[in-house]
Formats: structure tokens, sequence, C-alpha cells
């Protein structure tokens, strides 16, 4: 009778402590990505982060800013003009201006 009740206070006080620890998920996105449906709210003015060029599938694309972008894609004011290994070249709409994002590098050259 005493082992069963030891026992019981062992399983009480461990399932106690366990619920008392928050578990992280490991499926939750890193900070820095997300799914992309807020990322068109952003303005023209914040600055643009290439996150990853995947290659593979037939098509080229970039993650910029959470969002994926193939190559002729509208992509916050720019089109994608090409996807290189490690860079992404943008052109303004109307051939204004371009920029050049580098995975390398955490800011955007004009």
């Amino acid at each position: 009778m005493f082992r069963i009740i030891v026992a019981l206070l062992i399983l009480v006080t461990v399932s106690t402590y366990a619920d008392d620890k928050a578990l992280h998920d490991p499926t939750t996105p890193l900070k820095g990505m997300s799914n992309g449906a807020k990322q068109t709210e952003r303005s023209d003015n914040d600055l643009l982060q290439l996150q990853a060029v995947i290659r593979g599938n037939g098509r080229t694309r970039a993650i910029i800013n959470g969002k994926t972008c193939y190559i002729a894609d509208a992509c916050f004011g720019y089109q994608v003009y090409a996807i290189e290994k490690s860079s992404v070249i943008l052109v303004q709409e109307g051939g204004k201006d371009s920029i050049k994002l580098s995975l390398f590098s955490s800011e955007g050259k004009k």
C-alpha cells in the first residue's frame, strides 16, 4: 500500500512539473519568416531582404521578405529581372531604378 501511494505521489509531481514547462513547437516558423500574407502591406520604404534562392523543379525562385518571387513577377513595387546563385536583381516598375539583393548582405544595394 505504501509503494502505491509513493508511486502515485511521484506520478502527480512529475506530471505537474511537465505541465509547468512550456514545450516549444518545432514546426513554428523562424523569426523573420512568415506565410507572406502580411507582406503585401509593406511600404516601399521598408528594406527588402533576400532570404533564400531555391533552384530546381524547373523554376528558380527567390524568397524576399517571406514572399516567393519568380522571374518576371512583380514583388514589392519591383519586377524580378534575374535570379542568380546568391543574389536577385529587381527593376523598379517603369525601369527607373534597379536593386541587387544578396544572400550574404543585410542591406539591398542600388
